[in-house]
């Protein structure tokens, strides 16, 4: 059974996560724009802050309609921008999980401690969905992280939310097989 409501709010050992709102976009467009952060999936990288904005506006409705989001990472000490990442519920019936690093955090855990965050949120909204990150095979930083989290490699499958083959990192098996 889902919970009540999502939380806007969460804390790691080291991060403060707070709900995603448009006025984040001076902050995570560096960040979203970063040429270093996209070397995987270059097309995916934002070339204006117009393209922040929107995905702030997005990420900000599904809050304002009681759903699981994404977070703004930062230090709890120090407020430094860490990233972004969280779970979102896709309309194919699972748990979309993603993180970002600022390219100068990377290395030092804070990917494990977010994506570890929204697998344990998406989970306590709603267990009945599968929980998945779709992970470029070339992107080995983002493979370890999903591995320490739990997810297992369900291997080279197509992503329903844009039709591409990525790796399909689950907390179970994926697609779900059929009930015979």
């Amino acid at each position: 059974m889902a919970s009540p409501g999502p939380r806007r709010s969460a804390v790691t050992a080291r991060l403060s996560l707070t709900a995603t709102a448009v006025t984040d976009a001076d902050a995570l467009f560096p960040l979203m724009s970063d040429p270093q952060g996209w070397w995987f999936e270059p097309e995916s990288r934002h070339v204006t802050i117009s393209q922040t904005i929107e995905w702030l506006e997005r990420s900000e409705r599904r809050w304002s309609r009681g759903e699981l989001s994404y977070w703004v990472a930062r230090e709890r000490v120090g407020g430094a921008l860490i990233g972004t990442g969280g779970a979102q519920r896709r309309q194919a019936g699972f748990w979309n999980v993603s993180w970002r690093i600022a390219g100068s955090q990377q290395g030092n855990g804070y990917a494990t401690e977010l994506a570890g965050a929204a697998v344990s949120a998406a989970s306590e909204q709603d267990p009945r969905l599968p929980i998945i990150a779709w992970i470029v095979p070339t992107n080995a930083p983002s493979i370890r992280v999903a591995e320490k989290v739990g997810l297992l490699n369900r291997g080279s499958q197509i992503d329903p939310t844009d039709g591409l083959f990525r790796l399909a990192f689950t907390d179970r098996p994926w697609p779900a097989k059929p009930p015979h």
